[in-house]
């Protein structure tokens, strides 16, 4: 008989004893479930974020998923001319990996020290917003969000 939760083998009253066998069905029972458990933690491993726009941009971004938890790390080097203020693409997220509403965070212009602010559209999409950049700037910034 399997317990009711996670189906774990436990003999029934009149099944006959048998203790070697009902033992090694349990632990690879529980071992079944502690691997399913380590890999729904250990989640996702990093992954480069695709969609990156705009010539002259260095897109070293990634993203990951871990325990229902979405990490997006945006990273973006200017290494054309400076440019006008204007939206910036830094990638896209793929389904499964985008929140159920635009979320915000904050980057930093790594020169100057600036603040930036991006967003991440429920299509995915990671924008720098309203940003002017100039050359060699470095953009870097973390995000978490839950899916």
């Amino acid at each position: 008989m399997p317990t009711a939760t996670y189906g774990f083998p436990f003999p029934a009253p009149a099944d006959p004893p048998n203790g070697p066998v009902q033992f090694e069905e349990l632990a690879k029972s529980v071992e079944d479930e502690i691997v399913r458990i380590d890999n729904e933690l250990a989640g996702s491993s990093w992954t480069a974020l695709a969609g990156g726009e705009g010539g002259g941009w260095d897109h070293n971004s990634d993203y990951r998923k871990r325990a229902g938890v979405v990490t997006v790390q945006v990273d973006v080097q200017r290494t054309g001319a400076d440019t006008s203020v204007g939206n910036l693409v830094f990638g896209v997220l793929p389904s499964g990996f985008r929140p159920s509403r635009t979320v915000f965070g904050t980057c930093m212009n790594q020169q100057s020290g600036q603040v930036i602010l991006f967003q991440i559209e429920t299509d995915g999409t990671v924008t720098g917003v309203q940003r002017q950049a100039d050359t060699n700037e470095r953009i870097r910034g973390l995000i978490n969000f839950p899916v």
